[in-house]
């Protein structure tokens, strides 16, 4: 049914999952967060600190209680729909031709024109208490950056659409680098983090830091030691987060130097040489200070990058070699560093 009226309906559909994934789970509370860069830094109480909204009136909410595994179906459901659009055309990712076409009639509805409430509900999502929830919402945040990371404000030109929400991106990354997070949670969170930086959206060096220093919780982390790590999960789960902090961590590097040399060619070309844009320089100074900011960590990276192909190596060695592993770990990290590879 889904796959079939979604993008018809897209309106209703949306609605629906929003106000599962709204539902509070205290029957009284909803958490809800200003979706504009603008209305977030009016509260002026900090870089990230977002506006959150009680509501008491349980009637005004259609589903008030329900069980963790309909939000996850609802958020699950927001990915399909988001897929379905893709399918529909382009038109559900270009703000400017959407909202030209619904001038012309208003009937029509685009994907592009809720993403307001889209990055509402991966928020939601992506903070609640649930495990399960919060990787179905980090899940929804990623297709985001990755589905409208390159989508221009027809407002602003230079800018894309996603810069207005920097502060509720980070502050639905922040709770997954919590020590008592899971691991799994963590490495999903890493994905996000990535994609985010490398995506170019984040010009601003202050934003830039606050997600930059989500992930150097997370190497850290994973630089205190097998002795401290926490025992309730197994060697397994606790390779795949490793895994993921420097997976991450490498898609930021050559995020950094890709966007360095672009910009150094770009200085170099002759159509440039004269010119005093003032853009042109922000987007250097931009470039220069992500590659500083993964610098001051790369001594580190470098070792634990290298510690991790050398384990993949052994590994993947011909079964005449397997005596070479060593006993512990042979079995249980050989499927996280193949897919990791």
């Amino acid at each position: 049914m889904l796959t079939t009226m979604a993008v018809d309906k897209l309106s209703f559909w949306l609605k629906l999952c929003k106000d599962v994934l709204a539902a509070s789970t205290d029957f009284t509370t909803v958490a809800s967060v200003d979706t504009t860069q603008e209305e977030e830094e009016e509260g002026a109480q900090g870089d990230d600190e977002l506006v959150f909204a009680l509501e008491n009136d349980e009637k005004s909410h259609p589903f008030p209680h329900p069980q963790w595994s309909t939000r996850v179906f609802a958020a699950e459901c927001v990915c399909k729909i988001i897929s379905q659009c893709e399918n529909a055309g382009d038109v559900h990712f270009d703000l400017a031709l959407a909202q030209e076409m619904k001038q012309r009639d208003s009937r029509d509805d685009f994907l592009v024109l809720h993403l307001a409430d889209l990055i509402r509900m991966a928020f939601m999502a992506a903070t609640d208490h649930s495990d399960r929830l919060r990787l179905s919402g980090l899940q929804m945040l990623l297709i985001l950056v990755r589905k409208f990371a390159a989508v221009p404000e027809p407002e602003f030109p230079g800018h894309v659409i996603l810069e207005q929400y920097q502060a509720n991106v980070s502050a639905a990354l922040r709770p997954a680098f919590a020590p008592e997070t899971p691991p799994d949670v963590t490495a999903k969170a890493c994905q996000v983090c990535s994609a985010w930086i490398a995506s170019g959206v984040v010009s601003d060096l202050n934003d830039l830091q606050r997600v930059h220093q989500l992930l150097v919780m997370s190497l850290n982390k994973i630089q205190i030691g097998k002795e401290a790590q926490n025992q309730l999960y197994n060697e397994g789960t606790s390779t795949m987060e490793i895994l993921a902090v420097l997976k991450a961590w490498a898609e930021v590097y050559i995020a950094a130097v890709q966007r360095q040399k672009k910009q150094s060619d770009i200085r170099r070309s002759p159509l440039v040489l004269n010119t005093t844009d003032d853009s042109c320089r922000g987007h250097t100074s931009s470039a220069d200070e992500l590659l500083e900011l993964v610098q001051a960590d790369l001594g580190n990276l470098s070792k634990l990058w290298l510690a991790a192909l050398q384990d993949f190596a052994l590994l993947t060695l011909p079964p005449e070699y397997a005596s070479q592993l060593p006993a512990e770990g042979r079995k249980t990290n050989r499927k996280f560093l193949q897919k990791a590879a």
